[in-house]
């Protein structure tokens, strides 16, 4: 040690902070609620301290905190990586406690991996089993996760995720049959677990897997029911809408958008409103009620426009903002077999989406192409058709993959009258799998 800082970098501990995902002030929390949970004083963990821990500054923290590490990580203080202070095992007994049964663990080994290309997502969850009590920084810490999950969904597609999201679900009830909880942290932990079984869903929609996605869409629902959290209720419908579209059940999902309007959330928050008008339309659509479908797509935008001055915007939602309703606009201009209108709102949507996803531009591409192909403008159909090609390499979605086929199909009948059409159908034969 020079001038009073150790020369010691604890290394050990900086890789399983950086394996858990832990943020500094994150670990402190989390060993304050140990120090409170084995004493009944507050913990006096701060971001500094962990900081002085991974630098070396602390060599060995106080027992307090040392049982509290120990129990984060399920391991000893020397396998964290500290060092004892000379003579502290003749001075004060058995230094060094091997953790067998630990109260909390903040992380096992367990893990769900998620093939995806040619990479792999792991999630990593906390144990909570050997718990006795929880609390809100469990709900906090296994919130974690879903966010990994729904990243991946954006960007590569929803394709093998269901699972992993149900099995964290498990991990929550396995963890609330053993644990003591207040009633806050109960519907806390339900409201979690109702945000992995909506997303489950979705997921499952997106891997074109319907049954699955009804088992996850009804468990949501029940959970939901517990929590109380209409917000989480607006969610789950707005999923058991996808799968009514989806398995080409239209009415039923235009039933659950309009009932849905008239629900809390949707009162409270014009956002969560302006989705029901959107879906809404796409229902009148499908009838052939085209004023009434344009009259629900005038107030889903000015729904949107007063969500401006509204309440903060559930992380669900942030994909809806008016590109989003300029695409959902087209699909319903394409279903009433306005092309000129769906092709003016898809070329709109494609402009504005982000690079960081790829899933939505290959959507709205699709519709595009659709359009096109309505008009019989071939030659563009196949333009935009052949960038739709460029972008599936790392898309896993069986959702889209059935739209592709659709387009293959509506290609495929220009094949002998137009060329590009016919090398376009080629080159999706040998590049995506048979529907």
């Amino acid at each position: 040690m020079s001038n009073g800082v150790s020369r010691y970098r604890n290394a050990v501990l900086a890789a399983l902070v950086a394996e858990y995902g832990l943020t500094r002030a994150g670990l402190a929390d989390l060993v304050n609620e140990r120090i409170e949970e084995n004493t009944g004083e507050p913990g006096e963990a701060t971001e500094r301290w962990v900081y002085y821990l991974l630098s070396g500054q602390i060599l060995w923290p106080r027992e307090a905190q040392r049982q509290a590490l120990e129990e984060v990580f399920g391991v000893s203080a020397l396998d964290l990586g500290f060092i004892p202070p000379r003579g502290a095992g003749r001075r004060s007994g058995p230094t060094l406690r091997v953790v067998r049964a630990p109260k909390g663990e903040a992380v096992d080994r367990r893990r769900f991996f998620m093939v995806a290309g040619t990479g792999a997502l792991s999630v990593t969850l906390p144990d909570l089993t050997r718990r006795t009590r929880l609390g809100m920084s469990d709900v906090e810490t296994l919130r974690q996760p879903l966010r990994k999950l729904v990243t991946l969904d954006d960007r590569r597609g929803g394709t093998t995720l269901a699972p992993a999201a149900a099995g964290v679900v498990r991990h929550i009830e396995q963890a609330l049959e053993r644990c003591e909880v207040s009633d806050r942290v109960r519907r806390a932990f339900y409201t979690l677990s109702g945000e992995y079984l909506g997303n489950a869903g979705w997921f499952a929609i997106d891997a074109d897997d319907l049954p699955a996605a009804a088992r996850y869409l009804d468990h949501a629902l029940r959970v939901a029911t517990i929590s109380r959290d209409a917000t989480l209720q607006a969610q789950i419908w707005n999923g058991m809408v996808w799968r009514a579209t989806q398995a080409g059940d239209h009415a039923e999902g235009m039933a659950i958008a309009q009932a849905a309007l008239t629900s809390t959330a949707s009162r409270r928050n014009p956002k969560i409103a302006a989705l029901w008008h959107g879906w809404v339309a796409q229902g009148h659509a499908w009838r052939g009620q085209r004023a009434l479908a344009e009259r629900s797509l005038g107030r889903a935008h000015d729904a949107l426009d007063r969500a401006d001055d509204g309440p903060p915007t559930p992380s669900w939602l942030t994909f809806l903002d008016r590109d989003e309703l300029s695409s959902q606009a087209a699909y319903s201009h394409l279903v009433l077999g306005n092309y000129a209108a769906a092709e003016d709102t898809a070329a709109e949507a494609i402009a504005a989406t982000a690079p960081a996803y790829p899933r939505n531009r290959v959507s709205r591409q699709l519709t595009l192409a659709h359009a096109y192909l309505g008009r019989r403008e071939v030659e563009q159909a196949v333009n935009v058709a052949s960038t739709v090609l460029d972008l599936t390499g790392d898309l896993h979605s069986g959702r889209l993959l059935r739209r592709y086929h659709t387009l293959h199909d509506r290609m495929a009948v220009w094949e002998s009258d137009v060329p590009a059409a016919a090398a376009w159908t080629q080159r999706f034969r040998s590049q995506l799998p048979a529907s």
